[in-house]
C-alpha cells in the first residue's frame, strides 16, 4: 500500500484516531497493520536529550519519491498550546457526529468543531420545527445526544 510520508506521525495515524472502527479494533494495530517495521531508537527526543534505551520494532516507510516546490509552507506542528495538527480532525468527527444523530432520528441540521476547540465540544444547529413534533425538551433532547455522542467513536473524546 502507498503511502505519503509527511513529518511525524503518517497522516493515517491523525485520522484513524478519530475514525469510526468497529468496536474492538485498536487504533495502534490498524494503523500499525498498514506498514511493515523495523528497529529504530535509540536517539534525541523532541528537546535534544539523549534517551537511553533498546531499539524498538517501529513503522519502516519506503521513499519511492521526494517532490517540492519552492516557498513550500512547512506543516508541522509543536506539542503544547492550541492548535496543532490534530485539529484537524474536527471535521471529520462532526460530520460522524452530525451522520450519528441523524440516523437515530434526532433533529439536527448540521455540527460544527471550531478548531480553536481541538474537537473537545461541537456546537449543533437544531431544526425546531422537528423538535417541536417530538414534544421533548431540552434536557431529554440534550440527554440523548450525550448518550448517543459519548457512546460512539464520533464524541471526539
Amino acid at each position: 500500500m502507498p503511502w505519503a510520508l509527511a513529518f511525524g506521525a503518517p497522516p493515517v495515524a491523525s485520522i484513524a484516531a478519530a475514525f469510526p472502527l468497529p468496536a474492538g479494533v485498536s487504533e495502534g494495530e490498524y494503523v500499525g497493520m498498514l506498514a511493515d517495521k523495523a528497529p529504530e531508537g535509540p536517539f534525541e527526543d523532541y528537546i535534544g536529550l539523549h534517551v537511553e534505551g533498546e531499539s524498538s520494532m517501529q513503522p519502516l516507510f519506503t521513499v519511492n519519491a521526494i517532490t517540492y516546490r519552492d516557498d513550500a509552507i512547512l506543516p508541522a506542528s509543536v506539542p503544547g498550546r492550541i492548535t496543532d495538527e490534530s485539529h484537524t480532525t474536527a471535521s471529520m468527527a462532526s460530520e460522524e457526529l452530525l451522520e450519528l444523530l441523524k440516523q437515530h432520528g434526532l433533529p439536527i441540521k448540521d455540527a460544527y468543531a471550531p478548531f480553536e476547540t481541538m474537537a473537545t465540544w461541537c456546537a449543533l444547529k437544531v431544526d425546531n420545527e422537528s423538535l417541536a413534533r417530538m414534544k421533548t425538551n431540552s434536557d431529554e433532547l440534550c440527554t440523548r445526544i450525550g448518550d448517543l455522542a459519548f457512546n460512539s467513536k464520533a464524541a471526539m473524546c
